[in-house]
């Protein structure tokens, strides 16, 4: 019997950005919350097709299959670089921020497997980190910083890319803390599939809200919450690793505030919740609508 709550089959997620953008172009698609719980930045599915077509056009003057290095801290720049690559037909990867003064940073070892020709960030980083982008001054990257102008316009004319199942979505690295990091080749189609799954699994749909707090770097973080989202149509809402890790709390009360369905984390999140607050604090929090 047919499921009528299944979205239709995609080939890629560039046809699932555009189904989403045409379909559902004013509805929220992610929420980005500051450390307090406030709404800080939000993208409707149109917004999220619109700057990803501008990303796609400062990438245009490369060659398809050309890696990209991902680095952001919390927001939703992340999101929009990565639908950037895909419309480019760049290769994306993302990369958690090397760590100050660590031995154990394999940045380097990514940065050599993969020779990436970009590195897309925005100039919050380089004020708040400067070290990030001085550790990579002597690698040949083209830097694309997405809150600054480029002067540059998609041209309607030109075809982008349309991938296929087989086609790479994003390279995703090993945490490389027993052995350098290895490259994991994810395409569309992996994507689709695992998305389908994670549908059936959890029976989410367009009304089944998630809030997420995991890097958006991590498998999780991206594929769990931000694109499983998508998938169903629904809206996402973000909090940054740290509000998490300094508020716990934060996290609980944006699940009783949006409603949310699916909010899953890692065992230790739960335990820190469970050290950190006691019963009193949070007897005002309703999280009967949370399945994960």
């Amino acid at each position: 019997m047919l499921d009528s709550r299944r979205p239709p089959f995609f080939t890629s997620l560039v046809d699932l950005l555009r189904y989403r953008a045409a379909k559902q172009p004013n509805d929220r698609a992610y929420v980005l919350l500051s450390d307090q719980g406030q709404e800080e930045s939000v993208l409707t599915f149109a917004e999220l097709d619109q700057r990803a077509s501008d990303v796609a056009a400062r990438l245009a003057h490369g060659q398809i299959g050309d890696r990209a290095l991902l680095m952001f801290g919390p927001g939703l720049d992340f999101i929009i670089a990565y639908f950037g690559c895909l419309l480019a037909g760049v290769i994306a990867v993302p990369m958690m921020l090397p760590r100050r003064n660590s031995s154990l940073d394999s940045s380097a070892s990514i940065l050599a497997d993969c020779s990436p020709r970009f590195a897309l960030t925005n100039t919050h980083l380089g004020s708040a980190r400067p070290d990030v982008l001085e550790r990579f001054q002597g690698y040949k990257m083209e830097w694309l910083f997405l809150d600054q102008e480029s002067g540059r316009l998609l041209d309607q004319n030109r075809l982008l890319p349309t991938p296929g199942p087989e086609d790479l979505a994003f390279l995703q690295y090993t945490s490389g803390s027993t052995s350098d990091p290895k490259g994991v080749m994810v395409t569309h189609g992996n994507l689709i599939e695992n998305l389908e799954m994670i549908r059936v699994t959890l029976d989410n749909t367009g009304q089944s809200t998630y809030v997420n707090w995991v890097p958006l770097y991590h498998d999780m973080g991206l594929i769990l919450n931000v694109l499983q989202a998508l998938y169903v149509g629904a809206p996402c809402v973000l909090l940054a690793p740290v509000t998490f890790i300094q508020r716990p709390l934060q996290w609980l009360r944006a699940i009783h505030n949006y409603r949310a369905e699916v909010a899953g984390g890692p065992n230790f999140a739960f335990d820190l919740c469970v050290r950190r607050f006691r019963a009193d604090q949070v007897k005002d929090l309703d999280l009967s609508c949370s399945d994960v």
